[in-house]
């Protein structure tokens, strides 16, 4: 009975721990899916920024 006593703590605190364990692994690939994502938002507006220097201006419309 001792026996099966302690055959289920150790089964129920492994549980707990692959519980959490996996509660981390998921923010953690929330946080580099956020981090990557914010990363492209860069890239973006770097790519943008640098298409729009080398564009040549707008004229304004009126002569010169």
């Amino acid at each position: 009975m001792a026996l099966w006593l302690g055959a289920l703590l150790i089964g129920a605190l492994l549980g707990v721990a692959m519980s959490a364990l996996a509660r981390l692994l998921v923010q953690a690939a929330l946080v580099m899916q956020i981090s990557l994502a914010g990363a492209a938002t860069v890239e973006l507006i770097r790519e943008a920024s640098r298409h729009a220097l080398e564009r040549p201006p707008i004229p304004s419309g009126e002569p010169e």
